[in-house]
């Protein structure tokens, strides 16, 4: 199965996990949804780990350094979908503008 790094800053992966965090409060109607979020649990709990790994190791302000979360395609597209899905609530913030666009370009 194909893999996607993901190399993000801080401030993307602190972007990221507070936007996972919403995942168990999303509510599917359709079977699109339940898949979306049954891929998506899977992602958070993976960035969830790697959020309290690097919290206390790096500097919020520090984008030099760059953080890697190596991802399925299917999750790779699924957490494209529930970010489209999330922007039509609430506008993206710009790190996360910036993770949607690398997993579009990924997923075409």
């Amino acid at each position: 199965m194909k893999k996607i790094s993901l190399s993000i800053s801080p401030d993307g992966l602190f972007a990221l996990e507070k936007l996972l965090n919403q995942v168990p409060d999303f509510r599917p109607t359709m079977f699109e949804g339940f898949v979306i979020k049954s891929a998506c649990i899977d992602v958070a709990e993976m960035v969830h780990r790697k959020y309290r790994k690097v919290s206390g190791e790096f500097d919020v302000f520090n984008n030099k350094k760059k953080i890697k979360i190596n991802l399925k395609y299917h999750e790779c597209y699924h957490l494209l979908q529930f970010m489209t899905i999330m922007e039509s609530i609430t506008p993206l913030h710009f790190h996360l503008q910036t993770i949607k666009n690398f997993l579009d370009q990924k997923t075409a």
